[in-house]
């Protein structure tokens, strides 16, 4: 706020106008004065004009301090580089004012050391996610981590996950933590309409866990109060499950903040379960024979060898079965490969289903198929091996057309151990040496 140029010529202008006013106005009188006194006369207004500027420029210049420092307060800058050399209420002023800098300056530094470590920690958070993500395959495991994570990061009570049954409306419970003893609860499958549509729409929802989840509910009251916030777990733009998050209403709605970490847990979650099924599924391409869905040769020799171990350690029976498809060859010439890759599949369906779930039944290669019977003596085996047999039977295979059936048999050799082999190479041996008497003395047919 300095004088400008323009006003202090108009201060001129007015005294010249002030001095030469009276020539016009009172010739006469002004003749009588002479020309030096009206010179003197106008060297004082000037000088005095020019005091009433210095007086003026030094009384405004504190304001024009304040007003340079408010300018640069309001653009963020905390330093002033000039000072207002005063005792007055303008000292007062300016003191205010650094004042209000300062505590600006600081709470904006504890804001910026904040926000900083806030992100620092969610950096290593989602590092250490990201690294198990990648090498950590085991589905249970994986799921574990992040719902840890999400408990930890956002205060929950309880942190829960489901997954969408394949070509259903029902959700199934995987994995939950903060549970408490009566985890059956969680099971229930009479969820509103806002749960589910939680569980399929991607989106994020909050709310009372009464309202929207009745397996959140009780007769408690304090339940009542809580939160429950849900996100959907999205893989190749299907939802796949969802993960459900409750905390105290005393703890503050879920914030903006809040939701984009869920919703970035969701996207983790998604890819941890992606990567999960694709290793299971590659790890059974590794071990499973791709026509019958049965184990393959490589499984069953790793197979046998742990089951002879088990057997020798604990002192166990076992048995193992080979068997062979009778005149497979011929039934393949004449009927055609598709329909040979039926009986194929027909007959490991018919294997699973007069077998134990400990049992282990896999495909020897061609039309032989092998079953490892764990904890089976002589009488055990031979019923298993009849309930087979006759089975294979009764069944009517592919023949020229759809109405027509074909019936088929098959050979078997049953080895045993201890009685006989101690070593997998052995056992299998005489097995077969066992299916070899059996199709020699004409084929269908058991020999022990």
């Amino acid at each position: 706020m300095k004088l400008k140029p323009k006003l202090i010529l108009g201060f001129l202008s007015a005294a010249l106008l002030l001095l030469l006013s009276p020539y016009f106005l009172f010739p006469g009188v002004i003749s009588n004065v002479s020309i030096a006194s009206q010179i003197v006369g106008i060297i004082i207004v000037l000088a005095s004009l020019s005091l009433f500027s210095f007086m003026i420029n030094k009384a405004l210049k504190p304001l024009n301090i304040l007003e340079k420092e408010a300018s640069l307060l309001a653009e963020g800058t905390f330093r002033f580089s000039e000072k207002v050399k005063s005792h007055d209420e303008l000292k007062n002023i300016e003191e205010s004012l650094n004042k209000i800098s300062n505590s600006w300056k600081n709470t904006l530094e504890e804001k910026s050391k904040e926000v900083e470590s806030t992100q620092e920690h969610m950096r290593d958070t989602f590092n250490r996610l990201s690294q198990a993500i990648t090498t950590v395959f085991n589905q249970e495991e994986l799921l574990t981590l992040i719902l840890d994570i999400a408990k930890e990061e956002l205060q929950l009570n309880r942190v829960l996950l489901y997954l969408m049954k394949d070509k259903s409306n029902e959700i199934d419970f995987q994995i939950g933590r903060g549970l408490g003893p009566d985890t059956d609860d969680y099971y229930e499958k009479n969820w509103t309409d806002e749960a589910f549509k939680a569980a399929k729409n991607p989106r994020t929802m909050s709310g009372k866990a009464s309202e929207i989840f009745p397996l959140l509910s009780s007769k408690s009251s304090e339940k009542d109060k809580n939160l429950v916030i849900t996100f959907p777990i999205v893989i190749k733009n299907n939802v796949s499950g969802v993960i459900l998050g409750e905390r105290e209403e005393t703890k503050g709605d879920f914030s903006d903040k809040d939701i984009e970490l869920l919703n970035t847990l969701g996207n983790q979650t998604a890819i941890a379960l992606e990567n999960a099924q694709l290793y299971k599924k590659n790890q059974m391409l590794a071990i499973t024979d791709g026509l019958t869905n049965l184990h393959n040769h490589y499984f069953f020799q790793k197979r046998l060898s742990e089951e002879l171990r088990r057997a020798d350690r604990y002192t166990l029976h076992l048995a193992l079965l080979m068997i062979d498809i009778d005149h497979f060859k011929k039934y393949n010439d004449t009927y055609g490969h598709p329909a040979g890759d039926i009986v194929l599949k027909d007959m490991a369906k018919i294997f699973m289903k007069n077998t134990r779930a400990t049992d282990f039944t896999a495909r020897y290669g061609g039309e032989e198929f092998t079953i490892i019977l764990p904890e089976t003596n002589n009488d055990g085996a031979m019923l298993i091996a009849e309930r087979i047999f006759n089975d294979v039977r009764k069944h009517g295979f592919p023949g020229k057309n759809s109405r027509s059936k074909v019936k088929m048999t098959i050979s078997m050799g049953i080895s045993y151990y201890p009685r006989e082999e101690t070593t997998a190479a052995e056992l299998i041996k005489k097995a077969d040496q066992k299916l070899y008497q059996a199709k020699k003395s004409g084929r269908d047919q058991i020999v022990t």
